[in-house]
């Protein structure tokens, strides 16, 4: 399409009560053919109204109208890469994000086809325009939900192998031969705090005299 011829008289196309017609309007799906080299739509479906917001008579009117409701971010690379297919050496399919009528971002796939005559000239576009927006939604959270996963797993550690521990005091040998407390090491290598008690077993033999006082306690039916 060329810039230079933005002003174009409104056109409106019957499609018909054909079948095909009907089928066609009937979409949800946007199709349209744009003639070459003028760059007029000649043809496009209602569903645009409910896709971006604005209704056939506007791309009639406007045929730079997609241009303008893309996201700047997103419309120089369109723009290139529209170029490209019209040379005959690009994609058909391209997926960008546009502004639709009422404010809201909408995902659109667009799937495009050249049209030549006999003597190879480019002489139209055909289209369909798809609302992909719910998809790309689910698409971009999967990928963040994966994003955090990995970051997830890289920030824990994991205690595998054969590790060293004394027989008597219970310290283990760290990869570096140094010998340390158990809970430090596990602290060190896994996501894992302790907190501090005492066993009955413990508690008997280091402090015997809460041990009486707790089985006095027990066995007095006053308290």
């Amino acid at each position: 399409m060329d810039k230079n011829h933005r002003q174009y008289p409104a056109k409106t196309v019957a499609v018909g009560t054909s079948p095909a017609g009907l089928i066609a309007e009937s979409l949800r799906d946007v199709l349209f053919r744009i003639t070459l080299p003028e760059g007029r739509y000649e043809h496009i479906s209602q569903a645009v109204r409910n896709v971006t917001g604005y209704p056939p008579g506007n791309w009639y009117h406007n045929p730079f109208l997609l241009l303008e409701i893309i996201l700047p971010a997103w419309r120089a690379k369109f723009e290139r890469e529209f170029r490209k297919f019209l040379r005959g050496c690009g994609r058909e399919d391209h997926t960008f994000p546009i502004r639709h009528q009422q404010g809201d971002i909408r995902w659109i796939h667009l799937r495009t086809t050249l049209l030549r005559d006999e003597q190879g000239k480019a002489r139209a576009i055909e289209g369909l325009a798809l609302d992909i927006t719910e998809k790309k939604q689910e698409e971009m959270e999967r990928e963040q939900l994966i994003r955090e996963l990995k970051k997830a797993l890289a920030e824990v550690k994991t205690l595998s192998g054969l590790l060293p521990i004394c027989s008597f005091c219970k310290n283990v040998r760290d990869d570096q031969g140094y010998w340390k407390q158990i809970e430090s090491y596990i602290t060190e290598h896994s996501e894992l705090f302790f907190t501090h008690g005492l066993c009955p077993d413990c508690l008997a033999h280091h402090y015997p005299q809460y041990t009486s006082a707790l089985s006095a306690a027990k066995n007095d039916p006053k308290i």
